[in-house]
């Protein structure tokens, strides 16, 4: 219930700052971000209902992310933007022997620090940046189980509302291209159902990645 409020709060945060710039100059800076790295999901605990295909803590292996983002820095207010980002990532999980594939969509408030600032970069070429935001998380659950010594194969597909939170550097080489490392922290409770089971679990991420940043002024 705590994290439900929580994300309406996102929402409506993210619903007040459009509003807020919406009476800004509509001049800006648009960006396209690509991105990738590695995904840490944590060790959790899991809650079965129905059919006890299995009980206990999920182990998550290490795991590939790969994603863009789109969004624009407002003039009258270059500290503050709006993003939408999507993002792929894929996760080994023991000791049922399946993967976990995840696919947020989030929509995030930015805001960034501008320094190193010059005549040929007056937004700053080194840009410190944050951002926050609710996110819809696709989720499959793909396992080979085996109940009572009987092999059954589950699979669910789930959306689920989440956060999405993000810390990073970019640094511009020239006024139209940069580049950044970020890290980002995804949380979401999950529910995969199957086979008159559900299964329940909390999957808090941690993403190291580095990309490349095009700017149109």
């Amino acid at each position: 219930m705590r994290r439900r409020r929580f994300t309406l709060a996102l929402f409506g945060l993210a619903l007040l700052a459009s509003l807020t710039i919406g009476t800004l100059p509509v001049s800006g800076e648009g960006f396209l971000d690509l991105y990738a790295g590695a995904a840490f999901t944590r060790d959790a605990d899991t809650t079965v209902t129905g059919i006890p295909f299995f009980l206990g803590e999920i182990q998550f292996d290490t795991g590939f992310v790969g994603g863009t983002r789109i969004g624009y820095w407002f003039e009258g207010a270059p500290w503050l933007g709006l993003a939408l980002d999507g993002s792929w990532f894929r996760l080994d999980t023991d000791p049922s022997g399946g993967e976990v594939t995840v696919i947020p969509v989030s929509g995030l408030l930015m805001v960034r620090l501008p320094l190193g600032k010059n005549r040929d970069f007056p937004k700053g070429q080194v840009q410190p940046y944050f951002g926050i935001g609710p996110s819809a998380f696709i989720s499959e659950l793909a396992a080979k189980l085996t109940p009572l010594g009987v092999p059954v194969r589950f699979s669910d597909t789930a959306v689920h509302a989440g956060l999405d939170a993000r810390a990073g550097l970019a640094v511009l080489p020239h006024k139209n291209v940069g580049l950044f490392v970020e890290y980002r922290y995804t949380s979401f409770e999950p529910k995969w159902r199957e086979h008159g089971s559900t299964v329940d679990i909390d999957m808090n991420t941690h993403h190291v990645v580095g990309g490349i940043s095009f700017r149109f002024p």
